[in-house]
């Protein structure tokens, strides 16, 4: 019997998207023994052909004023613990040597990459949009085999002075690309208890953040108050990823907005009868409200801001949402943000028009592919790592 090809896939932590990505992977390649390594929780059912890697997860550094910090961009004390992110790029460089890939896909950070790569590996890393003209990217961008972009080239082209020649292009990518049948609207709306009247219905995608303080709240209490006082005119959800102290503040206060926590698999059944949705810039929410070509109101998290604004002020160049700033947004603002998306057919039909163009629901379909080209290369086939020399 054939030995199935084997592909480490590292997901980083705080984020499901990055994991979602690893899953459909091994969904739509049952070929291929797939490890996925994370510090994040696995929230999926199981498959035969993936096994999970629990790593240790270290403390996630923040924004603060106008510096920008992500897992280990430039360190300062205050801001995270050096011991807690060795012990766990240690776990990840132990997993390596036990897993012994064919292949490593780095989804996104970018020493990861680096090693992965000088102890002799293939190596398929994630794009992440952000500056890339610094000596971190760089480096990992000449050392990799292929950098995945799950955007479409034009939208890149808006926010990237560095195209590589690396770079695959997937156009738009969503974790519903590959569910066969989904549910009608009125089987979703009747899973999420929607309300048979005449409102139309906001989303609040909530996006993952490590800190509760005064940022972050008052980046969630701004929107909470600006639809809580619309219930007559709009049925609002907020799809939150988890119970803490955040969201026990929301629900006490703002009595009229729905709060859904943890769930993650039953995004779509909101999606599917949103008439707008309310949501950050990162990629998941992104690619999955346009997947069911549902207007965005883009409201930039501010804890990671620079990214954020650049993705946020890209999209909407090319027409797919619009953008409230973080630091200078009032409820007043974002009513009438929503208002005159919702009040204007034209408009609508023009933000579904341009997400028709971000995202063509194969964008799986092609990573594969490309997986599967990168499986069958001597290097892949051949491969020799230093760990065993």
């Amino acid at each position: 019997m054939k030995t199935k090809s084997k592909v480490l896939y590292y997901a980083g932590w705080n984020s499901f998207t990055h994991i979602g990505c690893a899953y459909n992977l091994a969904k739509i390649m049952p070929e291929v023994d797939f490890h996925v390594a994370s510090a994040e929780k696995w929230p999926f059912e199981p498959l035969p052909n993936l096994t999970f890697h629990k790593l240790y997860r270290p403390n996630c550094a923040m924004r603060i004023d106008e510096k920008f910090y992500l897992h280990t961009y430039p360190y300062e004390k205050e801001l995270g613990d050096v011991k807690r992110y060795r012990k766990h790029f240690f776990s990840y460089l132990d997993l390596v040597k036990k897993v012994d890939p064919n292949l490593i896909l780095v989804d996104i950070t970018l020493e990861i990459a680096v090693w992965s790569k000088y102890l002799g590996y293939p190596v398929g890393l994630f794009y992440e949009t952000f500056d890339s003209n610094n000596l971190r990217h760089q480096l990992a961008w000449d050392n990799v085999d292929e950098i995945f972009v799950r955007y479409p080239k034009k939208f890149i082209e808006q926010i990237e002075n560095n195209i590589n020649l690396k770079m695959v292009f997937l156009g738009g990518v969503s974790k519903f690309d590959l569910i066969n049948k989904m549910p009608s609207k009125e089987e979703s709306a009747a899973e999420i208890g929607l309300k048979n009247d005449n409102r139309k219905v906001v989303t609040i995608l909530s996006s993952s953040h490590s800190h509760n303080n005064a940022q972050v709240r008052r980046y969630f209490e701004t929107i909470c108050e600006a639809m809580n006082g619309e219930s007559e005119k709009y049925q609002v959800f907020m799809l939150y990823p988890k119970q803490d102290g955040i969201i026990k503040h929301l629900q006490h206060k703002y009595k009229n907005i729905n709060y859904v926590v943890g769930v993650f698999n039953k995004v779509h059944n909101y999606l599917i009868n949103s008439d707008m949705v309310i949501t950050g810039a990162g990629m998941g929410a992104t690619m999955e409200s346009a997947y069911f070509r549902v207007p965005m109101l883009m409201i930039p998290v501010p804890w990671i801001i620079s990214e954020q604004m650049m993705k946020a002020k890209a999209l909407e160049d090319i027409g797919v949402a619009r953008v409230v700033d973080p630091i200078d947004m009032t409820p007043e603002v974002i009513r009438m943000e929503t208002d005159a998306i919702l009040s204007n057919p034209e408009t609508i039909e023009k933000m579904k028009d341009a997400e028709r163009a971000l995202i063509d629901k194969k964008g799986y379909q092609r990573l594969a592919q490309k997986v599967r080209k990168m499986l069958r290369s001597s290097s892949a086939i051949s491969k020799s790592s230093v760990l065993n020399d």
